[in-house]
């Protein structure tokens, strides 16, 4: 509706600060901060369809000050990371969409930061240490965590995994 302004709670646009966006099926995934006057805010991960009505909570995160989220959906699994602004720990989680009532699954608890990277057939997360070398590669694949052994990483600023597996980077300028 072109003349909505998109800020009040019957609007099916608003949808307050977004850390995810995804599809499932015929299905929008939204990872949200809700910000309302009558309630605190929460962080919330919602099903919806693709017009924004029928929306529905799939997943709480408690809301804590001075933390960042960021998220992306592969294969029904809904992955989300929670990094702590002053001290630099993080701790990424899965959320199954077929079945979330189970709970959160926590994959990695350690410091630093990642990069969710969920495009072509190589799906992977790459895990950052404070010192901006990529220490660690999530495979949602294989549910597999090793430590990448290359010093190719290293103070690289853009990371992205292509369909055909091999790996794009930026760092000094280059890409």
């Amino acid at each position: 509706n072109s003349e909505c302004r998109h800020n009040t709670d019957n609007c099916t646009a608003n949808i307050g600060f977004t850390f995810l966006l995804g599809q499932y099926g015929e299905k929008l995934i939204v990872g949200m901060q809700e910000l309302s006057l009558s309630e605190y805010p929460a962080f919330k991960i919602c099903s919806m369809d693709m017009d924004g009505t029928n929306r529905a909570i799939l997943w709480e995160i408690p809301y804590q000050d001075g933390v960042s989220l960021s998220g992306a959906v592969h294969r029904g699994i809904v992955y989300y990371s929670i990094y702590y602004n002053e001290t630099n720990d993080l701790e990424i989680y899965t959320v199954s969409l077929n079945d979330s009532k189970n709970g959160s699954e926590l994959i990695y608890n350690g410091t630093g930061a990642v990069i969710m990277n969920g495009i072509g057939s190589v799906m992977n997360l790459l895990i950052m240490d404070v010192d901006g070398t990529y220490v660690y590669q999530y495979n949602m694949i294989d549910k597999s965590l090793k430590k990448i052994e290359t010093d190719v990483f290293q103070n690289v600023r853009a990371v992205r995994f292509c369909q055909d597996g091999t790996v794009m980077y930026a760092r000094d300028n280059h890409m």
